[in-house]
């Protein structure tokens, strides 16, 4: 990826959050957890709507490039549109992984 010296060029490097060396530090029980029926069955529609929910957003972005390619006139709506989609898969994913932590007793320092 950085070519010849090893190294990516300054505008090439991915955008990690300044705390992500914390993120992927979990403390994980010291105990067995046991999950209810009932919780195994939340989490999996958590999980159901989370994939409903990313798929939904990938759809828009695949629409906004269709729709760009169709009226290039109507760029910035579109364009909008699909900037706003990668935050939101984030946060969908962060809500999600902060309520399967729970669920498992996972904590961050």
């Amino acid at each position: 990826m950085g070519g010849a010296g090893g190294a990516a060029p300054p505008g090439n490097q991915l955008d990690f959050p300044k705390n992500a060396a914390k993120m992927a530090c979990m403390a994980l029980p010291t105990e067995p957890v046991t999950l209810s029926v009932e919780q195994i069955r939340e989490l999996n529609q958590k999980l159901s709507a989370l994939r409903h929910d990313v798929n939904g957003k990938l759809g828009l972005i695949t629409l906004a490039l269709g729709a760009l390619q169709l009226k290039p006139e109507e760029g910035k709506r579109w364009m909008s549109i699909m900037g706003e989609q990668p935050q939101k898969i984030v946060a969908d994913l962060t809500q999600f992984s902060t309520e399967i932590e729970t669920a498992l007793r996972i904590t961050r320092p």
